[in-house]
């Protein structure tokens, strides 16, 4: 037997397993990275759950019923639209993750209020500008149709929510 043309062949045939051992290890690397999430971006999931907050809170902008206790969602009260109410009611740990201004027109004027006003006034103007990156926020603006209550019974109004969040 020829021992020189042994060692060749099972040298080639070494050299084709490394070689599909390493396109296979890279295969997995690759996919395991192109699954993997690296950041999260939880933004417009907080602004969204801002407002069911702001919608569905009885303890927030919901009319009580007087005689019952009870609210109804959709239903609300305009005096609670403001800044010492909504304060109280949606008080964060951390001042800096969200703000918003709630509007609702009413006979010609606004009922208006912030959440946490004085972080929702410097945001709106970095939102504004409409500059991404480090340092910028991100506004989304919903418009809602509820019922509010009045002297004169239950009228029809569009209650406009303004959440800003810091990037």
């Amino acid at each position: 037997m020829n021992r020189k043309g042994a060692d060749a062949k099972y040298f080639f045939i070494t050299v084709v397993r490394i070689l599909f051992a390493g396109i296979v290890l890279g295969s997995v690397a690759f996919l395991f990275s192109f699954f993997v999430v690296n950041s999260l971006n939880t933004q417009g999931m907080e602004r969204d759950l801002l407002i069911t907050e702001i919608l569905y809170n009885p303890h927030g902008i919901l009319w009580k019923d007087p005689l019952t206790g009870r609210v109804t969602p959709g239903v609300i009260d305009p005096e609670r639209i403001s800044n010492e109410h909504l304060d109280e009611v949606f008080h964060f740990d951390f001042d800096r993750i969200i703000a918003a201004k709630l509007s609702l027109p009413i006979e010609g004027r606004t009922q208006a209020g912030f959440i946490n006003g004085q972080w929702y006034e410097r945001w709106d103007v970095v939102a504004s500008g409409g500059l991404g990156g480090s340092g910028s926020a991100k506004k989304t603006e919903w418009e809602i149709p509820i019922r509010y209550s009045s002297e004169t019974g239950l009228r029809n109004g569009m209650l406009t929510v303004s959440a800003i969040t810091p990037n």
